[in-house]
């Protein structure tokens, strides 16, 4: 495994909710029963639900030190994590939030866009299949399109999937039927 990638020092600090969570439930896309935020860096989603929402969600971001409770979960999210890891890292976690989708319930997976445009403008250094956004502290972004995480899971496991294109985001739900 490549180790070169280390995804958890991408985390930003927010004080807001990402704007993909955002979408996620203006689509109505969210099963709120129990709620996984899968790699939720410093937590702003998992706050923005538990306390804005009053909604039962936990996050899960082992390098910041935040571990899940539960083994099932009706909506698992992945904001920005797919981007920050190498396609090795990537396939696993896809892989293990799925894992975690219990029948019934969804995945559903924010990429970042533009990642190509902006680090042309930005002369980030290419690497694998996407750039060094910071080589010296291990940051990495790739551009994932909406379909990508597909390739992971063979049709017969999910169900049908939705698909929302915004200006700086892809946003992809896939049911576990």
């Amino acid at each position: 495994m490549n180790t070169l990638v280390k995804a958890e020092n991408t985390a930003i600090t927010r004080k807001k909710p990402s704007r993909p969570l955002l979408k996620a439930f203006d689509l109505k896309w969210v099963q709120t029963m129990n709620v996984l935020d899968f790699g939720c860096g410093k937590g702003a989603d998992v706050r923005y639900m538990t306390d804005t929402l009053n909604i039962w969600a936990e996050g899960h971001d082992p390098a910041h030190g935040v571990h899940r409770t539960r083994n099932q979960y009706s909506t698992v999210f992945m904001n920005y994590v797919l981007n920050a890891l190498d396609p090795e890292q990537r396939a696993a976690a896809f892989k293990e939030a799925w894992a975690l989708v219990e029948r019934g319930g969804c995945l559903i997976v924010a990429t970042r866009r533009h990642v190509s445009r902006l680090a042309e403008r930005k002369g980030w250094e290419q690497y694998l299949d996407g750039y060094w956004t910071n080589k010296e502290r291990g940051m990495f972004q790739a551009e994932i399109d909406l379909k990508y995480n597909m390739q992971f899971l063979p049709p017969t496991l999910w169900g049908p999937s939705k698909f929302h294109l915004s200006s700086d985001f892809y946003l992809a739900k896939y049911w576990k039927p």
